[in-house]
């Protein structure tokens, strides 16, 4: 959150308008999620022929379809369904104090607008997820290198879950 926080501050500071800097950092952030949760089918794919069934992956994989499934929903809403999701969400909205459905109504044509336009152009969306993808696999990668620097296991006297809570937590 901090680092979205520093993001939008540098884009406004850069004479970027606010409304598009916070369309691009959402962005970055749903398509960081899909990205992650695309990976994690193909970890799927190849962590069950290997170790066998967990229940835990069954429950993990239906959350993840689930939510790529609202995404989904919500981009052909928005771009397809236009004047549907408008309808739909002044209705949403009238019930809410202190919103104006005017202003909700605004963004929601921008944000259909923008991603029409990144829907029109799939070389751009195509490098998106290719870096988007390096940027978790290289996580994943550093976390494997200090796994394999310190261990997977710590001392019985430095690992809280071991010992308990330290005592200035409790």
């Amino acid at each position: 959150m901090p680092g979205t926080a520093v993001s939008y501050r540098l884009l406004t500071e850069s004479d970027v308008d606010g409304n598009t800097a916070a369309f691009g950092l959402a962005t970055q952030g749903i398509g960081s999620a899909v990205v992650l949760n695309g990976l994690f089918w193909l970890a799927l794919l190849i962590s069950i022929p290997l170790n066998g069934y967990n229940p835990y992956y069954g429950f993990a994989a239906i959350l993840g379809v689930l939510l790529l499934s609202i995404f989904g929903g919500l981009v052909v809403l928005l771009t397809r369904g236009e004047k549907q999701a408008d309808r739909l969400l002044n209705r949403l909205v009238s019930h809410i104090p202190f919103v104006k459905p005017q202003a909700v109504a605004a963004l929601v044509k921008k944000v259909a607008d923008r991603m029409k336009v990144l829907a029109e152009n799939p070389q751009l969306l195509y490098r998106a997820s290719i870096w988007a993808a390096a940027n978790w696999l290289l996580d994943a990668g550093s976390l494997w290198v200090f796994l394999f620097a310190f261990g997977p296991t710590c001392p019985r006297s430095t690992c809280w879950w071991r010992t308990g809570w330290p005592t200035f937590w409790r």
